[in-house]
C-alpha cells in the first residue's frame, strides 16, 4: 500500500460528545504487507494491523515514511483473540502528529464504561487474548517523529507509544 490520501475517514470536531470507534484509513493482517509513503488523515485509526477475529501469525510488516495527522490512534498493532501473534513488524520513519481534534469526553463507550475520555496515542500496541498463544516476537520502532499535539490530557490514557496488556519479545 504506497503512494496514497486517504482523508476524511472520520472527521471529528473537537469536544464533540460522539464515541470513539468510528472511521478507519487502513486496516490489514496477513504477511509480506508494506505501507508506506502515504498521507492520511482524519480517522480513528489511520493504520492499524491485527484486532480482529483472525486466528494466525502475521509476518513481515513493515509501516514507514508516512505522514499521519488528526486521528486518534495513528498506528496500531491489536492481538485482539486468541492466537493472533505478530513476527517481525517494522515500524520506522513515521510523523504522527496532531490529534487534538480527538479532545473531548466521551459521554458513552459500550466497550469500557471505565474509559471516558479518547486515547490521543501515537503508537499503540496492545491485546486481549484469554490464552498465552498470542504474543509480538521481533518488534523494530525506530526513527519515527510523533508530536506536535500527541499528548496526555486529564482524564485520557495517552502517549507517544503505548504497549499494554501483551507478551512482546525482541522490542
Amino acid at each position: 500500500i504506497k503512494n496514497l490520501k486517504i482523508l476524511n475517514m472520520y472527521k471529528r470536531a473537537p469536544n464533540s460528545d460522539d464515541y470513539w470507534t468510528v472511521g478507519a484509513g487502513v486496516m490489514m493482517t496477513g504477511s509480506d504487507i508494506s505501507v508506506h509513503d502515504n498521507f492520511m488523515s482524519d480517522a480513528f485509526y489511520c493504520v492499524s494491523i491485527g484486532g480482529g477475529s483472525v486466528a494466525g501469525t502475521s509476518r513481515n510488516i513493515k509501516i514507514y515514511n508516512n505522514e499521519i495527522t488528526h486521528c486518534d490512534v495513528g498506528l496500531n498493532a491489536a492481538l485482539g483473540t486468541d492466537g493472533v501473534s505478530f513476527d517481525g513488524v517494522e515500524i520506522y520513519n513515521n510523523h504522527i502528529y496532531g490529534s487534538d481534534n480527538w479532545d473531548g469526553y466521551v459521554p458513552y463507550n459500550p466497550y469500557d464504561s471505565s474509559r471516558t475520555f479518547h486515547r490521543r496515542d501515537g503508537i499503540k500496541l496492545w491485546g486481549r487474548p484469554t490464552d498465552l498463544s498470542s504474543s509480538i516476537k521481533n518488534l523494530f520502532i525506530y526513527n519515527n517523529v510523533i508530536g506536535p499535539d500527541i499528548t496526555k490530557i486529564s482524564g485520557a490514557s495517552s502517549g507517544a507509544i503505548v504497549m499494554d496488556t501483551s507478551d512482546f519479545n525482541n522490542v
